[in-house]
Formats: C-alpha cells, sequence, structure tokens
C-alpha cells in the first residue's frame, strides 16, 4: 500500500469536502476508468488519477466466504469496533456503516453476497480441513500472521503475485518486506481490513501528570528526533514512586511506564531491529544476531527487569482494564498497548497524547512500529477456494473501496477527531503507520525464536540466548524455502 500519509491539514482539507460535497459520495467519481488487476499505474501516488477496479465479473447471486480471525472477540479487545469484513446492518455509527456501505456495493457490482465466517485461534485449522477434503467451503482467508508458515508448506494458501497488482495503492508494499519469500507472496496486507493497524503498538502519554511534572513538549521531542530511550527513562524515574512506603513496588504505587511481556520484541523492532530479514536475493537469515542487536536487547532486558520504573501488568496478575484504570488514575506516565486501547481510554477523565515508540539509540534517523503479530491479519486465498480468480477480483475490489470510502472514516473517526484529543496526536499517528516493521521472523515463527523473546531475561545471556535459537531458525527456514523452491 502507498502509504497515504494524512496530516491535520489534510484531515481539515477532508472535512471541508465532505462539508461541502456530502459525506456519501461516490469513489467512482475520482476517475473509474475501467482497469484490470494487471495495469500499473504510472500516478499512483496521486489519488486523483488512481483507476477503481472494474471486473467483468457476474457471480450468480453466489455467496463470496471470508474466514476470519476476529481479534476483538478473541483477545477480548473493546466491542464497539465495528467489523472490518463484513457487517450486516446500520447501526449509526459512521465506520460500521462504512463497511456495511462498502460491503453493499461490491455486492451489487458482482452479483454475490459477502459473509464471513469467525474462525477465532480455530482459523487454520478450520483452513486445513476445507484445504484437505476440497471442499471449497472459502473464497478468502483473513488469518492472524502467527501460523502462516506451516500453512503455506501444507499448501493451503494461493501465491498472490499473478492475481494481484501490488503497487495499487490499497494494497501495502511495504508489507512485502515480510511476507513475501523467494519473490514469492502468499499474504499481504493493505486497505481491506483496520484490525491489523489496530495491532500496531504506539505509546499513550498522560497529559495530566505531564503537565504536573513540567515535562517539555513531549510532542515536540518526536518532531525534534529527541525522543529516545534514554529520554523515556529520564521521564520515567521522574515520576516513579513507592507511594506507601512498603519496599515493594505494586499497583498501589506510580510507575513511569507500564508495559507487558510483549514490551521485549516490541521495543526492540522499536529500533528498527528484527529477528529475520530478507536479503537481496529474496531468502530468510536471521538479523537479530549482529552487535547491535544484542546490545538493544540487553537495554530492553535490563529496563523490563527494572521494578521501580517498569510495570508489567501479567507478572503482576493485573488485567488489560486495571492497568488502563492506573493509567488514567495518574499512576502511570506512559502506556504502551496495541492502538486498540485508544477505544479503552477514550472515555477516561485524564487527558492523553498519542506518540511512537522511542528511538532505541543514537544511530537511528527514523522511528519504527512493531505490530502484534499474534493477533494482526493478512489478507489470502485458500487453494480450493471454488474460483481463485474471482477470488482476487472480489478482494482487490473490497480493498480498493476501503481505500477510497473507509479509510477517511477511519482517519476522522478512530484517528481523528472522535477519539484522539489534539491535533498533535493525528500527526504522531501519521508517524506510526508510515513505519510499520514487517518482520519475516515473527510472521513465519521462525523457530519460535520471537515467542522466545516474549519476555524479559537475563541481559547478560542475550547472545547466548539468540545463538540458541539459531539451528531452529534456520530448519524453519530451509522448510519454506524448500516448499517454494519446489
Amino acid at each position: 500500500m502507498k502509504k497515504r500519509v494524512i496530516s491535520t491539514a489534510l484531515l481539515f482539507a477532508i472535512l471541508l469536502a465532505a462539508t461541502a460535497c456530502g459525506s456519501n459520495a461516490d469513489p467512482d467519481t475520482k476517475d473509474s476508468t475501467s482497469s484490470n488487476n494487471t495495469e500499473s499505474d504510472s500516478s499512483i501516488e496521486n489519488e486523483d488519477t488512481v483507476k477503481y477496479p472494474e471486473y467483468d465479473l457476474d457471480l450468480g447471486g453466489e455467496t463470496f466466504n471470508i474466514l476470519y480471525y476476529d481479534a476483538v472477540v478473541a483477545c477480548g479487545w473493546s466491542s464497539s469496533i465495528p467489523n472490518d469484513i463484513n457487517v450486516d446492518e446500520q447501526t449509526g455509527d459512521t465506520l460500521s456503516d462504512a463497511i456495511y456501505d462498502r460491503n453493499r456495493k461490491i455486492e451489487e457490482m458482482y452479483n454475490c453476497k459477502i459473509e464471513k465466517y469467525d474462525g477465532g485461534w480455530d482459523v487454520y485449522n478450520i483452513l486445513q480441513r476445507s484445504v484437505l477434503s476440497q471442499s471449497g467451503d472459502y473464497d478468502a482467508v483473513m488469518p492472524m500472521y502467527l501460523g502462516m508458515a506451516s500453512a503455506i508448506t501444507s499448501g493451503c494458501l494461493v501465491q498472490l503475485d499473478e492475481l494481484l497488482d501490488f503497487e495499487k495503492p490499497w494494497w501495502d508494499e511495504k508489507s512485502l518486506e515480510g511476507f513475501s519469500v523467494m519473490d514469492k507472496t502468499y499474504a499481504i496486507a493493505g486497505d481491506l481490513t483496520f484490525m491489523d493497524k489496530f495491532s500496531f503498538i504506539t505509546m499513550f502519554f498522560n497529559k495530566n501528570m505531564a503537565e504536573d511534572y513540567q515535562m517539555d513538549d513531549i510532542y515536540q521531542m518526536v518532531v525534534d528526533y529527541e525522543w529516545t530511550f534514554d529520554k523515556m527513562l529520564e521521564l520515567c524515574q521522574l515520576v516513579s514512586a513507592d507511594l506507601d512506603n512498603n519496599g515493594v513496588r505494586d499497583r498501589n504505587d506510580i510507575f513511569g511506564f507500564s508495559g507487558q511481556n510483549d514490551a521485549a520484541y516490541e521495543l526492540f523492532q522499536s529500533s528498527g531491529e528484527t529477528f529475520c530479514t530478507i536479503d537481496k536475493d529474496g531468502m530468510p537469515k536471521m538479523s537479530n544476531d549482529s552487535e547491535r542487536a544484542i546490545s538493544i536487547m540487553s537495554r530492553v532486558y535490563e529496563f523490563m527487569n527494572d521494578k521501580e520504573n517498569f510495570f508489567n501488568r501479567q507478572t503482576a496478575g493485573l488485567s488489560v482494564a486495571d492497568t488502563v484504570n492506573m493509567f488514567t488514575s495518574n499512576q502511570v506516565l506512559f502506556i504502551m498497548r496495541p492502538l486498540q486501547t485508544i477505544m479503552e481510554l477514550r472515555a477516561m477523565d485524564a487527558d492523553f497524547g498519542i506518540i511512537p515508540t522511542p528511538l532505541m539509540d543514537d544511530t537511528q534517523n527514523e522511528y519504527h512500529t512493531s505490530i502484534g503479530h499474534t493477533v494482526a491479519i493478512a489478507t489470502c486465498i485458500p487453494t480450493d477456494a471454488p474460483s481463485i480468480e474471482n477470488s482476487a477480483a472480489v478482494l482487490d475490489t473490497l480493498a480498493a473501496e476501503s481505500y477510497f470510502s473507509v479509510n477517511d472514516t477511519l482517519y476522522d473517526m478512530i484517528l481523528g477527531t472522535k477519539y484522539v484529543r489534539d491535533e498533535n496526536s493525528t500527526e504522531n499517528l501519521d508517524i506510526v503507520f508510515n513505519n510499520a516493521v514487517y518482520d519475516p521472523g515473527c510472521i513465519y515463527a521462525f523457530g519460535y525464536m520471537s515467542d522466545g523473546f516474549m519476555k524479559a531475561g537475563n541481559p547478560d545471556t542475550v547472545a547466548s540466548t539468540v545463538e540458541s535459537y539459531r539451528n531452529a531458525v534456520n530448519s524453519d527456514i530451509k522448510k519454506l524455502v524448500d516448499y517454494l523452491s519446489e
């Protein structure tokens, strides 16, 4: 997906345009000259010249079934997040209605009925049973990243490279850095879903506490590239306190930072480091064994083991709601969570801001956003789909319609004025969205190494721990490469 950086000024322009033209403007009016899935646009970056896809397709009233992993249901995320694949009726919620309108338009266009089936954590098993029996139960599948390697090597997923034009702005070309191995792509991120964006890791800061402690403008720190790991530690140490003076740091005290076990890989990837990379020949390889990577992980472990400044809600036995309550009660300065937490924070009395995770050292020249890879979803097609070509056409059009009609609503309602409290948060979210880290080590779970670094360890043994995964990682890489080579 060619990222559309939507600044505050552009959001204002969008709102003005909506006021002047009406909120239900047809995206086809932008330039709906017919195109197929192989045509390339020379002016793809200019939205006004992007061509809306049209396929000569009539599905004869058949149902287009999408097997789906729903993080809202599986993880207990806020039920106020509307389903991004299908909603059955209009509710008055702007974002939910945008999904409803999108699907009804595509249904009318291709004479079909779009349905979703929530596979939950069992989504890959359901997919495999369908493929093994060749039942053709599903036209598309939207699974979480974790488990994808096995789905590919067991022959459950179709290669997408000749079916979809990844240069179209509704597909995220950057995600190919993680999904594409040996120039073969079986999954792609894009605008069809926004649940993957809700899994992006971000930082929320308590603006009341920042003001009470007379901190400098945190937003400006981000803009000036002064929002660093060291600066974060400095601010954490400024507020952390043992309120009851019992010598034990617990939920009754004040902390600079609240996170959970996942913080280990999230802060590691905030540095731009990854567990694996894809080299120039398209081959995966370990990448967390460099001197810098080991140094970064050691620093992260030191921080997570610092019970005065890092509050781990999992080791403390607290729920997400408990930690959100600590944040709203001015007991936590920074909380690092998936973006979906914005839905839980929107009712808080204390004001909050949103910023990217910090620069981890002075060698970085850009911010990086970790993705909750255990819950983020991607677009795939099962090998037993009734018609692979038809599946690609419908998915392509759904993604395009999202690009034209749903994205603006998403930014306006979720990332604009409704939930985010100020314009600076919106600008910082542009940074979060445009710098996502697609780590093939997490996507394909090579050697389950990323899982092994899912919690704090001994800072002094990082190098040996990394080395202990090498054989398992290389074995899993070989398995995937051997399959792709056949």
